[in-house]
Parts: C-alpha cells; sequence; structure tokens
C-alpha cells in the first residue's frame, strides 16, 4: 500500500512538472512571437516613411501619404478609448511641435503631419 501511495505521488509530481514545462514553453514562444512582431514593425517602418500613434488604438503605424493630417492619422490608426483624450501631443524628432487639448481637435483644430512623426494620445 505504502509503493503504492509513493508511486501516485511520483506521477502527480511528474504531472505537474511538465505543464510547468509546457507553460515555460508556451512563454517563450509567445516572447519569441513578440520580439520578431517588433522586429517587422522596425522594418516596415523604415521601408515605407509612417506616422506612429501611441495610445488606445488598434493600428500604432499609420503609413504616411500626401495630405495626412492629425484628425485622420487617428482615425486610420482606429482609437479604442472609452471617452476622448485629454490632449493629442504631436513630436517631431523627439521635440514636442503640438500640444492639443482633446476637446480642440473635436472642435476641428488640425495640422498636417510629417512621415516619422509621433502622436500620442493621452487619456
Amino acid at each position: 500500500m505504502r509503493w503504492l501511495i509513493v508511486g501516485l505521488m511520483a506521477l502527480i509530481l511528474a504531472g505537474c512538472e511538465s505543464r510547468r514545462a509546457a507553460r515555460e514553453r508556451a512563454r517563450e514562444a509567445y516572447v519569441a512571437g513578440q520580439q520578431q512582431a517588433m522586429a517587422q514593425q522596425r522594418l516596415y517602418q523604415s521601408q515605407r516613411p509612417s506616422v506612429t500613434v501611441e495610445g488606445q488604438v488598434q493600428q500604432h503605424l499609420v503609413p504616411w501619404t500626401e495630405g495626412l493630417t492629425l484628425a485622420r492619422a487617428i482615425v486610420a490608426a482606429t482609437y479604442t478609448g472609452f471617452m476622448n483624450p485629454s490632449s493629442v501631443r504631436v513630436l517631431r524628432n523627439g521635440q514636442v511641435v503640438q500640444n492639443i487639448p482633446g476637446v480642440d481637435l473635436l472642435r476641428g483644430q488640425d495640422m498636417p503631419l510629417q512621415p516619422g512623426d509621433v502622436v500620442q494620445l493621452n487619456p
């Protein structure tokens, strides 16, 4: 009887270890996939002019086209926030070039964007 209990305990512990190992493999695969996606995004950015939109959006990278404005970039990025952003900041070459209250953007204040601009949507 004692050997039976020891055998069952060994099987249970072996099952826990394999589940743990499977979770670790899944986590490693997830991280590798994330890194690959980031590398592809950097490659895409380097090949085509684009604008980056940070915040609650579905698409963080918007292809730049002639005539792209701040409002059009936010629409193209598909804003998913529950409420309108309190402010919208535009960075060009790491410097703030425009900081617009969200309500002003809704009232029609807009600006043209350049390739490489970063749009930050602040809650």
